[in-house]
């Protein structure tokens, strides 16, 4: 997490600030939502990048709605809108969140624990070891998953 120590009264630092789920409350914007794989010649991509889109309402306790606009170049069919809802949970590092979608929405929007960052008005939350079918060759492949978040 991008935190910034503060002095005291008497000089000294205090503790770093500590993300809670207030911070995360409000609405958000996907602005990247992006796939590299880990090993292989398989290219990387980026969701948002080839025509998706992502809202995010999240209230201070942690649930979440939203809608999500996957295209038809990663469909196969053509462009898919359908709504996501769950919670987020922080961590007890406050370093990690646990996402909860309900119902989930395979393969993008499962259950996950990935690290966060929060930097002003934007979250990134990032996983080094997210499991995809890259290829749809029925096999999962080891990705980085990387999303940054952009408050509206």
């Amino acid at each position: 997490m991008l935190v910034g120590l503060t002095a005291c009264e008497d000089g000294g630092p205090t503790e770093p600030d500590v993300l809670t789920l207030d911070d995360l409350s409000g609405v958000w914007e996907i602005a990247s939502f992006s796939f590299t794989p880990n090993q292989g010649s398989l290219p990387a991509y980026d969701l948002m990048a080839l025509g998706g889109a992502a809202a995010l309402s999240i209230q201070p306790g942690g649930n979440f709605t939203g809608t999500v606009l996957l295209p038809g170049i990663i469909t196969g069919e053509g462009d898919l809108s359908f709504p996501i809802a769950g919670v987020i949970r922080l961590m007890e590092d406050s370093e990690h969140v646990r996402i909860d979608f309900i119902p989930e929405q395979p393969p993008f929007f499962t259950a996950m624990e990935p690290g966060i960052e929060m930097s002003g008005a934007s979250f990134t939350i990032s996983d080094p070891d997210f499991p995809i079918d890259l290829d749809n060759d029925g096999t999962f492949e080891s990705t980085t998953m990387r999303a940054l978040v952009v408050r509206q």
